[in-house]
């Protein structure tokens, strides 16, 4: 899961409607940031709805190829991407991984859609 303290709101919201006990948060920004009072709330209620927090800096936007390592090392059951123009990549990559369609920053959309890749 992608998020960026901004969205502790959706974070929050989202943690209601699922299960975060496996969940994964990836922290890529400087670790400096982690020092501020801010981003230690933010963390902080990320561990409690159940996510684990990993820090992998990362400057700019990966490729593609790195996502798929990424993916095949943490071999997730369910992908939610955000932030993506082309969320039909995960679709065709992912074969037996659950992709979610739905736009979880659009509150007024229909209810949550998920497909299993391949199928």
């Amino acid at each position: 899961m992608c998020l960026r303290p901004s969205m502790a709101g959706y974070m929050k919201h989202l943690s209601r409607l699922m299960n975060f006990s496996e969940g994964l948060l990836v922290y890529s920004l400087w670790e400096g940031y982690r020092r501020r009072p801010g981003m230690q709330k933010f963390l902080r209620e990320c561990e409690e709805t159940g996510l684990a927090i990993v820090a992998a800096h990362v400057s700019g936007h990966v490729d593609s190829k790195a996502i798929e390592a990424l993916l095949q090392l943490a071999n997730p059951a369910v992908i939610k991407p955000i932030q993506t123009e082309n969320a039909a990549w995960f679709k065709n990559k992912l074969v037996g991984v659950q992709v979610c369609e739905r736009d979880f920053l659009k509150p007024n959309k229909a209810p949550n859609k998920t497909t299993r890749a391949g199928g």
